[in-house]
């Protein structure tokens, strides 16, 4: 009897340690999945901006690749070019600071399911799309502009 008295005793001064871990592990998760979510969100605006960046600065060379590398069916190469980058310029910005994420992820996850499935298939392209897939599933995350403004529209409609 003294052994399970003993053992009662030790379960009753680790127990506040036990919870206070279990506070830790909650708040370390709520807050570092937030800071995963930013990185996330900021890597992904960062490549298709720089892709759309580079599109404008080398027109004809734009150009040249949604004529033969990989046309858009039913638009015009000019057409095709415009509109592609035009979400890479518009969405990424969005994507970055979390405005309107699910929406501003669906022309990029469009776009990168055209390129992987008529161009060249990647596993960067994989990549791309199981994150913006998580995005629009998600949403932006705890900081991001929609967890901000979330509250106030609420009520709005």
């Amino acid at each position: 009897m003294a052994g399970s008295t003993t053992a009662t005793r030790i379960g009753t001064r680790l127990a506040p340690l036990f919870e206070s871990w279990e506070d830790t592990v909650q708040v370390s998760a709520r807050t570092l999945g937030a800071v995963l979510d930013l990185v996330i969100r900021l890597w992904l605006a960062q490549i298709f901006f720089v892709s759309g960046a580079v599109k404008t600065a080398t027109w004809a060379a734009t150009l040249m690749l949604y004529t033969t590398e990989h046309p858009v069916p039913g638009l015009e190469p000019a057409t095709a070019a415009v509109l592609g980058t035009g979400i890479e310029l518009i969405c990424a910005p969005l994507l970055a600071v979390g405005l309107g994420t699910r929406l501003a992820v669906l022309p990029l996850l469009a776009t990168t399911l055209f390129l992987q499935l008529t161009y060249t298939s990647l596993t960067d392209h994989q990549l791309w799309m199981a994150l913006l897939g998580l995005l629009a599933v998600r949403g932006g995350g705890a900081l991001s502009l929609d967890h901000l403004i979330a509250p106030h529209l609420s009520g709005s409609a």
